[in-house]
């Protein structure tokens, strides 16, 4: 709807005639800037494919993105800083190590225990951390013969 403005003629009036179907009927209105926007077309997003992809030279951006698109676009800036802050916070975090009484630090159990860290695989955790029948079959057993040993 902008006339050519590297030419030095008087500017021509901006007009147009639109033609629409709205499901019911086909509807033709004669449009001009002076009138503002249609009512009835409010809601309809234009995409002009050969404005859009107007370039001045091959490294620019387009110069006309629609609303969604541009909604999309801010969604992911923000979802990579937002990313990039949680690694860098958790880049930061660090796991003091826990003090095993002595009995257990020669302990397969114990070394692993003593080196976990933020970089620690939840499939090492699985590896490590497993309980099984048999493990839960042995704690009864232990707890069953270890409450007969008592003397009351």
């Amino acid at each position: 709807m902008i006339g050519n403005v590297f030419q030095e003629e008087a500017v021509q009036k901006q007009e147009c005639t639109i033609v629409y179907n709205d499901g019911a009927a086909d509807h033709q209105i004669k449009w001009s800037s002076e009138q503002g926007t249609i009512e009835q077309l409010n809601s309809i997003q234009l995409y002009d494919t050969a404005c859009a992809n107007v370039y001045v030279n091959e490294e620019n951006e387009v110069a006309y993105e629609p609303w969604l698109l541009t909604f999309f676009t801010e969604l992911t800036d923000v979802c990579q800083k937002v990313g990039q802050a949680l690694k860098e916070e958790n880049d930061r975090i660090e796991i003091k190590p826990y003090n095993l009484p002595k009995e257990y630090q020669d302990t397969k159990a114990g070394a692993w225990l003593q080196k976990i860290n933020n970089k620690t695989t939840s499939d090492d955790v699985e590896k490590n951390c497993s309980w099984s029948n048999t493990d839960e079959q042995l704690l009864n057993e232990f707890k069953t013969t270890s409450w007969r040993n008592k003397s009351y």
